[in-house]
């Protein structure tokens, strides 16, 4: 049961694991902050959960940690490990989205689980990992960037999220589009600056000069 499983969470981590690098620092403190508590074992996530049952923000966080260390122990580290923590991360998300369905963070995160296990995943195999929806995915982080958000690092979150699913599924116009924004309040990131220059016309292209 487990190996069929693993070979999906591969799939995965192979995909995601680039994602990543779209806050490369937040998901670096998330990945090592994932790897700690994880050492802890269930038991210590259960206690925390515990510790805060009504709080949304504790559940998406715990949903959070554990599926870094899923990308970071498969895509990373190459160790074929996270059935737990894959699971762990689905009950957690989906339960601050029942107590939230508003949660900004929650909603991607979920959405981008939705996202790569609908594209990645042979559909036959698709109910190890509890099921996934390319479209629905896709859908709910357009739907969040477009309602916005009063905090500028989840709306950034957001955002980028969305240009990567844009990316992925070739829709150079959008992702244009969303990389110009990106680009005027990240002019330092090397990433949107290359995907910018090798896709925009250069007539319309202006990318922030980044600080010397």
């Amino acid at each position: 049961m487990k190996r069929p499983f693993l070979l999906c969470l591969c799939w995965l981590a192979s995909l995601v694991s680039p994602a990543a690098s779209r806050l490369a620092a937040q998901d670096r403190g998330a990945a090592a902050l994932g790897e700690a508590i994880a050492g802890l074992g269930t038991t210590a996530r259960v206690l925390m959960i515990g510790a805060h049952p009504d709080d949304e923000d504790t559940l998406f966080f715990l949903g959070k940690v554990d599926l870094n260390y899923v990308w970071l122990q498969l895509g990373t580290l190459g160790r074929k490990t996270g059935w737990d923590e894959y699971w762990e991360a689905r009950r957690s998300l989906d339960h601050a989205l029942r107590m939230d369905p508003r949660h900004v963070r929650a909603r991607v995160a979920r959405a981008w689980v939705d996202y790569i296990v609908g594209t990645t995943v042979p559909r036959g195999v698709r109910w190890l990992l509890g099921g996934g929806n390319k479209k629905r995915g896709l859908l709910a982080v357009r739907d969040v960037v477009a309602q916005g958000s009063g905090d500028v690092f989840v709306q950034a979150e957001a955002t980028f999220a969305l240009w990567d699913m844009q990316v992925r599924e070739h829709e150079v116009r959008e992702a244009v589009a969303t990389a110009r924004g990106l680009a005027r309040d990240f002019p330092e990131n090397a990433e949107l600056r290359t995907f910018l220059v090798d896709h925009d016309s250069p007539s319309r292209l202006t990318i922030p000069a980044a600080a010397p």
